[in-house]
């Protein structure tokens, strides 16, 4: 059984340069957009784009017509081509096959043409034999099943053509094999890993979660107290905490034990390097962080604005002109570029400082897509940045309205539509406002002693942001059709404001 790191964020850093070189879009405008032929020119080509929300459709049609895929069918979803069956984010392998031929230029049906030969999710048989003969899934084997969001139950028997069930009776994963942890001194980094039953049948019993001897006093763990037992599909988090108080390396050593029949124990490896802690003179950091904190704040702004926007825009089934809204963001986004590292930093790196003297920490995130990224000096750490903002965005409109970026939403029924029209806009107001108040604090309290907790200190704005969040989805009511973890059959009471608090406080710098 493979063991797989969760949690990456489908618009990823480096999703996000394949859709720009997919579409023509340049990956940064050194100097800004100061050309007006330039940017007139750029702006005629981003208005050329095709728009992705209106291919989709047609997309599915010929398709399923081509395979005379009926819609009673068990291949009838988007999960044909995406990890999430319901459609957009992540695509699977042969989703990804076929994007390869659609950004070539191929038609829709030259494109599912092409891919009909391969073997993309690599289990023996071609794509075309599963969507025809075996009706079996052509972007999913028993190797990457598990990556799969939303899936009808029972989709583990259609996956790989003679394999009755990808699932063991009793299976037990973890979400990560290793991981590394990098800290300064003085700090924490943390790491919340999933204990989770991929089992068919049974229960999987938990009979230890320990740290083996000679694990390093810096690293310590936090679970459910042993023995315990997850149910089938369930999951239990350990959390793994690294707190340096010297410089150097760290090691450990997480044991879980259990009754699965193929692997009792699993062995889980952490490092960690504590990194002393270098800062520059007061007025020097909070001049640069409020630099940083500036630049962001307007790139985070138009990037939460502009997708807010068009995704309202294609709930009411408008087009919402998505070249307009990369040529803003890609406007931004080169502003953003230019005052952290770039021409126009000039109390960052202008003043002579890099990202460790100013404050900030070495690893762009704790987890996710970003956390692989490495802030060695300020281009690096506005390429954190951008990645952050990609990944908030995610995580904001997967909360609001189950889309993601690059994907847009077709066109809902008359009242989901009216709620999105109000929702995204009130939500990325609130989003902005809290993310302001937490960053104006840690700026206030840059050097105080003891440190500031801020998000006790805008515990007030986190609950106001609670208030609008209620009142906005209150407003909507419980409209037909409304996609968003607050509406429909698994809505969940208050997880709009919980993930509004959460974006916010990610696009801290």
């Amino acid at each position: 059984m493979a063991m797989k790191t969760q949690g990456e964020f489908p618009y990823s850093t480096n999703r996000a340069k394949a859709a720009g070189s997919a579409t023509g879009l340049p990956t940064g405008i050194r100097g800004g957009v100061r050309q007006l032929t330039g940017s007139l020119a750029l702006f005629v080509a981003l208005l050329l784009l095709p728009q992705a929300a209106a291919a989709r459709p047609t997309y599915f049609e010929t398709l399923t017509s081509t395979y005379n895929i009926a819609e009673e069918s068990r291949l009838h979803g988007c999960g044909l081509c995406h990890n999430r069956w319901t459609g957009t984010g992540q695509r699977n392998p042969f989703g990804l096959a076929v994007q390869q031929h659609l950004y070539a230029g191929k038609t829709i049906g030259a494109a599912l043409a092409a891919t009909e030969s391969l073997d993309s999710d690599g289990d023996g048989t071609n794509n075309l034999d599963e969507l025809t003969l075996f009706m079996t899934l052509p972007g999913f084997s028993c190797v990457n099943f598990e990556n799969a969001v939303g899936f009808p139950s029972g989709f583990d028997t259609f996956v790989t053509p003679a394999v009755p069930t990808c699932l063991d009776p009793i299976d037990l994963d973890l979400s990560v094999a290793a991981w590394s942890f990098v800290a300064n001194l003085g700090k924490t980094s943390t790491l919340a890993l999933e204990l989770i039953n991929h089992g068919a049948t049974l229960p999987i019993n938990i009979s230890s979660v320990e740290l083996l001897p000679g694990a390093h006093p810096s690293v310590s763990i936090l679970a459910s107290a042993a023995p315990f037992s997850i149910p089938v599909g369930g999951r239990s988090s350990v959390l793994i905490t690294f707190a340096p108080e010297e410089a150097g390396f760290a090691t450990a050593t997480l044991r879980v034990e259990s009754d699965d029949p193929d692997e009792p124990i699993f062995d889980v490896a952490f490092s960690g390097i504590g990194v002393p802690r270098n800062l520059a003179e007061l007025g020097l950091r909070r001049d640069c962080r409020k630099q940083v904190d500036r630049a962001f704040a307007s790139y985070s702004r138009t990037h939460l604005r502009e997708w807010s926007r068009c995704t309202a825009r294609e709930a009411q089934g408008i087009d919402c002109g998505g070249a307009q809204r990369d040529f803003k963001i890609v406007q931004a986004k080169a502003a953003l570029r230019e005052a952290v590292g770039g021409a126009r930093d000039r109390a960052c790196q202008g003043a002579g400082l890099n990202p460790a003297l100013a404050g900030y920490e070495a690893s762009c995130a704790e987890s996710g897509a970003c956390a692989d990224l490495t802030v060695t000096g300020f281009a690096s750490f506005a390429t954190c940045l951008v990645c952050r903002q990609d990944a908030a965005t995610a995580t904001f409109l997967d909360a609001a309205i189950d889309q993601m970026p690059p994907d847009l939403p077709a066109a809902l029924p008359l009242p989901a539509a009216a709620c999105a029209r109000q929702l995204l806009p009130g939500l990325e107001r609130a989003v902005g406002k809290l993310r302001g108040a937490i960053a104006a604090c840690g700026l206030e309290t840059l050097d105080a002693v003891p440190a500031v907790d801020c998000a006790a200190a805008t515990a007030e704005d986190a609950a106001a942001l609670q208030a609008q969040m209620n009142r906005l989805v209150g407003r909507c009511g419980t409209p037909e059709g409304m996609p968003g973890c607050e509406f429909g059959g698994d809505a969940v009471a208050g997880c709009l404001a919980t993930a509004a608090d959460s974006v916010a406080r990610s696009l801290v710098p």
